[in-house]
C-alpha cells in the first residue's frame, strides 16, 4: 500500500481492499470500483460483494483492529465465527458500545470470511457496558480476558463477594447479556 511494487496478482483479499480504503481515505465502494477498473488490466480477483453491501461504509482504524487475531490492526486476520468472548473482547479494547461494534462487523462480515454469534441488535441499543461488567464477565474476576460466554453459579457467587452485590443482583445484570449469547446458571438456591 505504498505505491511501489511488488504489485497485486492474483485474488485481492478483502483486508487489503479494506486497509487500501482507510489508506486512500474514501468510501469501500470508492476502493472497491477503483481496484475493478484495474481487476482485467492486471488479472486481479476481487472479492464478490455488491454495491449497496459497501454503500457510505468508510473502514475505520478500529475496524482493522477488531478484524486482526491481535487486536493490533495488523495480520494475521480473523477467519470463520467470532464468539461471544471474542465479541466482548473487541468491545473492550475500542472503547465502543456493543450496538456499535456489532453493526459495523455485521457490514464488515458481508465482505470478509467472518460471522457473527446470533444476536438481537434490538437489545444490544441500550446495553451500556460498565467496569463492573468486565469484571462480572472476567474468568478471573480482573475485568480482563478471558470473558465467559457461559457463567457457572460458583462465577455468579464469587462476582457477587466481590462486588459487594448480592447473586440476585449479579443475574439480573447477567440477563441483560443474553441478548449476546451470554448464558448463566439461574439456580438461585445457593446460599
Amino acid at each position: 500500500l505504498n505505491g511501489q511494487g511488488p504489485w497485486l496478482e492474483g485474488s485481492v483479499s478483502a483486508i487489503h481492499l479494506l486497509r487500501a480504503s482507510r489508506k486512500l481515505e474514501e468510501s469501500l465502494e470508492a476502493t472497491y470500483a477503483r481496484a475493478g477498473r484495474y481487476a482485467d488490466l492486471c488479472s486481479l480477483e476481487l472479492p464478490a460483494a455488491s454495491a449497496d453491501q459497501l454503500s457510505g461504509f468508510e473502514p475505520t482504524q478500529d475496524d482493522l483492529i477488531a478484524l486482526s487475531r491481535d487486536l493490533d490492526g495488523l495480520g494475521p486476520w480473523l477467519e470463520g465465527s467470532i464468539s461471544v468472548e471474542r465479541l466482548l473482547k473487541i468491545v473492550k479494547k475500542l472503547s465502543s458500545s456493543v450496538a456499535r461494534t456489532c453493526q459495523r462487523l455485521s457490514v464488515l462480515s458481508k465482505l470478509v470470511s467472518v460471522s457473527l454469534p446470533t444476536i438481537d441488535p434490538t437489545r444490544t441499543e441500550d446495553l451500556v457496558m460498565r467496569d463492573s461488567d468486565w469484571v462480572m464477565l472476567s474468568e478471573d474476576l480482573d475485568g480482563k480476558s478471558p470473558f465467559l460466554a457461559q457463567v457457572g453459579s460458583d462465577h455468579v457467587r464469587y462476582a457477587a463477594m466481590y462486588q459487594n452485590r448480592t447473586e440476585s443482583e449479579i443475574r439480573e445484570r447477567l440477563k441483560d447479556f443474553a441478548c449476546l449469547g451470554v448464558s448463566f446458571d439461574a439456580d438461585e438456591t445457593t446460599p
